[in-house]
């Protein structure tokens, strides 16, 4: 990776915020602090949350910004709460966020085990952690009183597991100035694009029967071919490809053929021309799984299957062809477009200034991942991704942990950000103010 420069007004401005003694109480509050943020994290992570099934959390959550404080704490219609730190004015909208929901079902346990400073918990880490963090920069900011000229604006994400449809939604009515998304362990890195994704399921359509028939294709053998096939197409760098989930006709019963039967893919890219080009060699895979399951079938070569086609309006047992092939259509699930910002604007620069200064010589920065910044990115707003502190592992599993060793550090990163970001009178201007300046 290139060197990375950081403008010389950006670095002044870290050095100014560094050496306010205000700014050192709160950095120093961070660290006294670690305790209860532990606490919080374990008390968060313990009510269960799965996408769209958050409003305990939604509402504890909002309970959190009220004891603290903030302003216009509310919940909106989407599940996503809000809670705002007002500045003196005259600075801009800084949002600070992490996402409330998890991937685990509603009745998976919720109990911690501990070992020294490591948590082991489903969602204790992704990202109850990012939730603790965020409590705690608030406390710090108070207990140091630290006046901003920016709004601050503490967010929890509704539905960010699944295709960051809370943040869509979120930033469909608001807009900021700038995006700063903590979500799960670490330090030294950052993320600043967003890779491009998209769902697709495929269905295999044929007459189905009985098995003693040996006159049809089988649909899920064809289904089953297909993911076979996927699983060989060559990747290149930047590029991930998952089958998700096969699945067969409802409802068929033993001894018989399924008329159905589906493959679901995932397909993510940092352009748009490598998702385009993935989708291709997928639809390859398919079309060649129909030629393959046809000619098993009737040993004996066959015409090629339809192209694929999108899926009619009709349901899919009557949309079945009158021959005795299978074929398939093609159904987009969900598609979200990549995106990438300057990677030198201010909020970037800014915090590879701070991480530097942490005694960070070279900050990783990632290109892409998908994580709320991401649909700030694509609005146009200058976003980032970041770790809280710690460390951790395990995560999207039952056995997910979080370390709390040095979690404070995290949490001082992201408290600098934002002020770096928002300005402190008397001691920095808010830097978003700077894109374009020397």
């Amino acid at each position: 990776m290139e060197q990375y420069e950081v403008r010389p007004s950006i670095r002044r401005a870290c050095g100014a915020l560094l050496s306010d003694p205000e700014i050192a109480k709160a950095v120093s509050f961070l660290a006294r602090d670690n305790e209860l943020r532990l606490a919080e994290q374990i008390a968060i992570a313990r009510i269960p949350a799965p996408s769209f099934h958050e409003t305990q959390r939604a509402q504890d959550l909002a309970g959190r910004f009220r004891a603290l404080s903030l302003e216009d704490v509310r919940i909106d219609g989407f599940g996503n709460v809000t809670g705002v730190r007002r500045g003196i004015g005259g600075g801009p909208r800084i949002a600070i966020d992490a996402h409330t929901d998890t991937v685990f079902d509603i009745d998976t346990p919720l109990e911690p085990r501990t070992e020294g400073t490591r948590v082991h918990m489903p969602g204790i880490n992704d990202d109850a952690s990012g939730l603790a963090a965020m409590l705690s920069v608030i406390r710090a900011l108070d207990a140091a009183d630290i006046k901003t000229a920016g709004d601050l604006i503490f967010c929890g994400i509704t539905a960010e597991e699944v295709g960051l449809k809370g943040m869509a939604d979120f930033l469909g009515k608001n807009t900021f100035d700038a995006c700063i998304s903590v979500d799960c362990d670490g330090i030294g890195y950052f993320v600043y694009g967003s890779m491009g994704r998209q769902q697709l399921e495929y269905t295999f359509l044929g007459q189905g029967g009985h098995v003693g028939r040996g006159d049809v294709s089988h649909a899920a053998y064809a289904a089953a071919r297909a993911a076979v096939n996927i699983s060989k197409i060559p990747l290149r760098d930047g590029t991930t490809l998952t089958v998700s989930g096969i699945k067969t006709e409802a409802g068929s019963k033993p001894g018989q053929v399924c008329r159905t039967a589906s493959v679901q893919a995932e397909l993510q890219a940092l352009s748009q021309a490598d998702l385009d080009a993935l989708r291709h060699a997928i639809e390859q895979a398919v079309s060649g799984a129909c030629s393959e399951e046809n000619e098993r079938q009737f040993l004996r070569p066959v015409l090629p299957p339809p192209p694929i086609m999108a899926p009619k309006r009709q349901s899919a047992n009557s949309a079945l062809a009158a021959d005795p092939r299978v074929t398939c259509q093609i159904n987009v699930l969900s598609s979200i477009p990549p995106a990438q910002q300057d990677p030198h604007s201010p909020l970037l620069e800014g915090l590879y200034a701070i991480y530097q200064s942490m005694g960070i010589e070279e900050p990783l920065r990632i290109a892409s991942a998908n994580s709320n910044a991401a649909e700030a990115i694509r609005k146009g707003i200058p976003g980032l991704t970041m770790g809280c502190g710690g460390s951790g592992g395990g995560v999207h599993t039952l056995d997910e942990y979080f370390d709390a060793a040095d979690m404070d550090k995290g949490a001082s990163a992201v408290m600098l950000l934002a002020l770096l970001m928002a300005g402190v009178p008397g001691t920095v201007a808010p830097q978003i103010e700077t894109i374009g300046k020397a």
